[in-house]
């Protein structure tokens, strides 16, 4: 009778393990054919929210407001020097500008912290040629969206609503990604 017990619980045991086997198996195959798809940190929000007006200058001193891009779909990424993050995905920024013209898109590389002087050395020395750079005067941008940590990326369609948007480094494929699905 220990004999018959015995042996019905290694062969529960064993029942148990293929079963697993197979169940865990199965999982990572589905999960295989998953990472197949590429995973965009820009993708589009259930919902569509109307963009605040904002204001920034550009390196000339000239002031812009959001609304003057309407009719495109616009790109604002919030940034800083001191942000390693930002220095990592402003060369992909810089690399989308012309090929983002195509899905009449615009990116507004707007920085939140430096001055002028500063903004310019840094763009000099990174080789940030095509980007479009304003400065965030008065706080007016950052404070309007709310922005509590950079870099952020925030997508606002052709209509000026909010599509997506983004903590941390975006990359030039996820740039590329957005434009395609709004335009």
């Amino acid at each position: 009778m220990k004999n018959k017990k015995a042996f019905l619980l290694i062969a529960v045991l064993i029942l148990s393990a293929v079963l697993a086997f197979f169940a865990i198996k199965g999982i990572v195959e589905k999960n295989s054919k998953q990472t197949d798809d590429r995973i965009f940190r820009l993708e589009l929000m259930d919902d569509q929210v109307e963009a605040p007006e904002i204001q920034f200058i550009d390196l000339n001193d000239n002031v812009h407001k959001l609304s003057d891009f309407r009719g495109k779909t616009v790109i604002i990424n919030f940034w800083a020097i001191f942000c390693p993050p930002c220095i990592e995905e402003l060369p992909d920024f810089n690399k989308a500008v012309s090929e983002l013209d195509k899905y009449n898109t615009v990116i507004l590389a707007i920085n939140v912290t430096e001055g002028k002087s500063d903004i310019k050395e840094f763009i000099s020395n990174m080789n940030l040629d095509q980007l479009n750079v304003y400065i965030d005067f008065n706080g007016n941008g950052s404070q309007t969206y709310g922005i509590d940590t950079i870099p952020r990326t925030i997508v606002i369609d052709e209509k000026g609503y909010i599509r997506s948007a983004a903590r941390g480094a975006v990359t030039f494929e996820d740039l590329i990604h957005i434009a395609e699905i709004l335009n």
